[in-house]
């Protein structure tokens, strides 16, 4: 499948068919190598910078990354929100 597309299952029909989610483009027939398209990066999220800036420290699973992020305070948690808040921004 080329970059950007996904399968979708019609419900009316059961047919299968191909949608872009980047451009929102549906379509019956499978799309070609030449359909592909260039998916953006997600906007992090603050629990994805605190989760970035954990693992370069030291190597933790996701349960313990997820442990951690609850454990933080309004004011460490706070300074992540606002770091996300600025990247989306750009």
């Amino acid at each position: 499948m080329p970059s950007g597309w996904k399968a979708v299952r019609d419900a009316m029909t059961g047919r299968v068919g191909y949608a872009c989610v980047v451009t929102g483009r549906c379509q019956w027939g499978r799309p070609t190598d030449e359909d592909g398209v260039d998916v953006p990066l997600p906007k992090p999220t603050a629990k994805r910078l605190f989760e970035a800036e954990l693992r370069a420290k030291e190597k933790v699973s996701q349960k313990d990354v997820h442990a951690r992020w609850l454990t933080l305070t309004e004011e460490e948690r706070g300074r992540y929100v606002k770091a996300a808040a600025t990247s989306a921004a750009a």
